[in-house]
């Protein structure tokens, strides 16, 4: 049975994760928060929202379907591997994604009350309007926030989420938001949307033309190992992260790229060389989405590290696909 539309109906912001809009219309209508709207849609946990609910969650809100529809995470499985589809872009790895695991800036729920779409990517540890770090975790009872909540303002403890005091993000944090933030915008270029933050952090110059799964990936494979002597165990590289890990993984990657970059000694490649995770690096090099993150991923591995990169690209459709090198 189709439940009735809301008292209270609105559109989604552009930039707005749909989980957010689900608990920021439920808090709007006085329901119990998620819990309410999972009932109606006859799933029992947030991971099971998906893209077979988007015309209902766009009739309970009085929402256009379209605008709806777009926010929707879509997955399929692609030769063994979890693929989604979100705003227009395709993502291979799916703990680039923490569709599951919010986080929030206290700045932009206090002025604007909606929670972005950015803050869904693993690697969006800081508010790209704010310049201010990303929380997960409630100040007052120090759980990490969950979607499963009544109010898009409040923790479940019932602190405000919106009056926690705020730490200046690190401008590297802050131009890789942005550049994911970019991604998102249909109407947004990627490369000019932190071309004022790239001469601070370097990023700019690093992901000129990268796909945004491609640029995660490569931030990735340069910053996941702490340091040379950090070997990334079984299942590791596809845990989920905290905020302040991906935090630190995308300071010492930009920091590894732009050495990387540089006319270093055979000496100081060997030392850098120790620091990447080349399984990664290397999975880039074959099946990266386009040609710019496979051409990237070659020239830090044999120009930047000295290593000899994998040729060609398998067909991720074809046989060969099973041949593909493990990695991030």
């Amino acid at each position: 049975m189709i439940p009735r539309s809301l008292p209270v109906i609105d559109q989604p912001f552009p930039d707005e994760s749909l989980y957010g809009f689900v608990l920021r219309m439920s808090g709007r209508n006085r329901l119990a928060g998620m819990t309410w709207v999972l009932a109606q849609l006859g799933r029992r946990s947030i991971t099971r929202l998906g893209e077979s609910d988007d015309r209902m969650i766009a009739h309970l809100f009085g929402a256009d379907p379209a605008a709806v529809n777009r926010m929707v995470a879509r997955g399929r499985w692609v030769d063994g591997t979890h693929v989604h589809w979100i705003r227009g872009h395709e993502f291979t790895r799916p703990y680039l994604l923490r569709l599951a695991r919010p986080q929030w800036c206290p700045l932009c729920l206090a002025e604007h009350g909606y929670a972005r779409a950015v803050w869904d990517f693993q690697l969006a540890t800081a508010c790209h309007v704010h310049g201010v770090q990303l929380l997960e975790r409630c100040p007052q009872c120090t759980r990490l926030l969950r979607w499963q909540r009544r109010s898009l303002l409040n923790c479940i403890c019932g602190r405000s989420l919106a009056a926690v005091p705020t730490t200046l993000a690190a401008p590297a944090a802050v131009a890789v938001a942005a550049w994911i933030a970019a991604h998102l915008d249909a109407n947004a270029d990627p490369n000019i949307a932190i071309s004022a933050l790239g001469t601070v952090s370097g990023w700019s110059s690093i992901a000129q033309g990268l796909s945004v799964d491609g640029g995660m990936r490569l931030l990735y494979a340069a910053g996941l190992r702490r340091d040379g002597g950090h070997r990334v165990g079984p299942g590791e590289a596809r845990a989920g992260l905290t905020t302040a890990e991906c935090r630190d993984l995308c300071g010492r990657a930009i920091e590894r790229l732009l050495r990387a970059q540089a006319d270093l000694s055979h000496e100081d490649k060997a030392h850098l060389r120790a620091q990447f995770h080349l399984p990664a690096l290397m999975a880039l090099a074959v099946d990266g989405l386009d040609e710019a993150d496979r051409q990237m991923a070659r020239s830090m591995l044999e120009a930047g590290l000295a290593v000899t990169s994998p040729k060609g690209r398998f067909d991720r459709g074809g046989i060969h696909a099973q041949l593909s090198i493990p990695g991030l």
